[in-house]
């Protein structure tokens, strides 16, 4: 079971889970587990970083995807045994990053 709790951006730890709510800011460097579109896309602006006003698409790391918050707790315990990603970098445009079963 997830439990959700308010945090400050600054006290993120890496491996924390973020719920990201429509319009909201994203504090840091993200995974995307899950989206609510079916097809696992959702897409950010990265005005504030680079100034360019278009929005860039990303998708979800993992295929299977996640259809509730409820899902992702019961299953994330029960199906990875890793998740890799690249050190933090000045290019904001690539990322690195895996899940391994």
């Amino acid at each position: 079971m997830i439990v959700v709790v308010k945090k400050k951006w600054k006290e993120l730890m890496v491996g924390d889970f973020v719920k990201i709510e429509k319009d909201q800011h994203i504090p840091a460097d993200v995974v995307i587990l899950a989206t609510s579109f079916k097809d696992g896309n959702c897409f950010v602006s990265t005005m504030n970083l680079d100034g360019e006003t278009n929005l860039k698409v990303k998708k979800k790391a993992y295929e299977q995807g996640f259809q509730s918050e409820n899902s992702l707790s019961e299953t994330w315990d029960q199906s990875f045994d890793l998740l890799r990603y690249e050190k933090p970098q000045q290019n904001i445009y690539t990322f690195s990053g895996f899940i391994t079963r």
